[in-house]
């Protein structure tokens, strides 16, 4: 198995590394953008002028192009699980999404079996745990403390964690994914922020921003809802929402009520707890009605 680490700056790479049994690979990238605050804050990276630094220090770095062939390079010409630590929300997507960007996705998936996320493994081997991290897990199982946050540090941290647990392959497996796993979620993510970004006309009409994500995630746009309110006014959009899916849940709600739009005035201290309902057809209907 291959521990995997990538750190990110706003979705994007600065340090690759991975370690196997005998060998490690890790470098620096140039991210296409700027570091923010926050991630040089977490991770003691910055670019100033063109110079990558690492805790006050200038260190050398790769365009991500030429980091992933290194990393593949490093992989060899079998197929290996690559194994992270929150790699399921994390490392996968964020690798994934800079092979596709890069046009390196078939070398990614010619050279892994997979990914295995060991924070879930980990709680379950470990439920009483009150915290999952790497910096707590390694302390109290393999002791000692490491320069968590640096990529390379935080790949052999973790290979000494799974040496020491040493799970067996029946429970590694209920733990592991595909690359074609995490290319639909991240495709669903991009569905919904997509449509999200329609929503927002009606974002703050007495429609709560989890509805509105609710929406987004069923696949619709404001097009949809449109054409579902003038198609019918009375039950387009009441229909829209509550059609049947596969495993016969409504596709976002069946409960939308009809009410009067929120008080103009500056005092809405008075409304009801109905009146604070995430959908009202009324207010909808005012939004989309553009004829």
């Amino acid at each position: 198995m291959v521990p995997l680490a990538v750190v990110r700056a706003q979705s994007h790479i600065i340090q690759i590394a991975a370690v196997g049994p005998d060998s490690s690979y890790s470098t620096y990238v140039k991210p296409g953008i700027s570091i923010g605050a926050r991630a040089t804050a977490v991770t003691g990276i910055s670019l100033n002028r063109d110079l990558l630094w690492h805790h006050g220090r200038v260190v050398e770095g790769l365009p991500i192009r030429g980091a992933l062939k290194g990393f593949f390079d490093f992989l060899g010409p079998g197929q290996v699980l690559l194994v992270g630590h929150n790699s399921k929300s994390f490392d996968s997507r964020v690798l994934i999404t800079a092979a596709t960007n890069t046009g390196m996705i078939d070398d990614l998936k010619r050279r892994t079996l997979g990914f295995l996320d060991t924070l879930p493994l980990f709680r379950k081997l470990f439920p009483r745990r009150k915290s999952h991290t790497l910096g707590n897990l390694h302390k109290s199982l393999i002791g000692g403390k490491f320069a968590a946050h640096n990529a390379l540090e935080d790949t052999l941290a973790l290979q000494r964690l799974v040496e020491k647990v040493s799970p067996d392959p029946e429970t590694m497996a209920n733990y592991t994914f595909d690359v074609e796993y995490v290319e639909a979620a991240l495709a669903y993510l991009y569905m919904r922020k997509e449509n999200m970004e329609t929503l927002y006309p009606i974002e703050n009409v007495n429609v709560k921003r989890n509805m509105l994500e609710k929406i987004a995630a069923s696949g619709l746009k404001m097009e949809h809802l449109q054409a579902a309110y003038r198609s019918d006014r009375e039950n387009g959009i009441r229909e829209l929402f509550a059609q049947p899916l596969a495993d016969g849940k409504a596709r976002v709600t069946k409960q939308i009520s009809r009410l009067e739009p929120r008080p103009a005035g500056p005092d809405k201290s008075t409304q009801t707890f109905k009146e604070q309902i995430e959908i009202s057809e009324c207010i909808i209907a005012k939004i989309l009605d553009f004829s």
